[in-house]
C-alpha cells in the first residue's frame, strides 16, 4: 500500500521537530562550553518552543486514523 499524504507530512515534521530540537541543544551546549550561565539565549528558547511545537503537530497528525 503506498503511503499516505498524512503519513508523509507526519514523517516530514516528526524528523524536523528532533532535527531542530537537537541542533538547538548541540548549539547550547557548544555555547556552555566557551561561557557557561546555564541559560537558553531569546533565540534558542524561539528554536526549541518551535521543535517542540513541529513535534506535537507530528503526534497530533499520528493519532488520526487514516480509513
Amino acid at each position: 500500500m503506498p503511503i499516505s499524504i498524512k503519513e508523509l507530512i507526519t514523517y516530514i515534521a516528526a524528523f524536523a521537530g528532533i532535527a531542530i530540537v537537537c541542533i538547538v541543544r548541540v548549539r547550547f551546549s557548544k555555547r556552555q562550553l566557551k561561557t557557561p550561565d546555564n541559560a537558553y539565549t531569546p533565540d534558542e528558547k524561539k528554536l526549541l518552543y518551535t521543535g517542540y511545537a513541529i513535534l506535537a503537530v507530528a503526534l497530533i497528525l499520528a493519532c488520526i486514523p487514516v480509513y
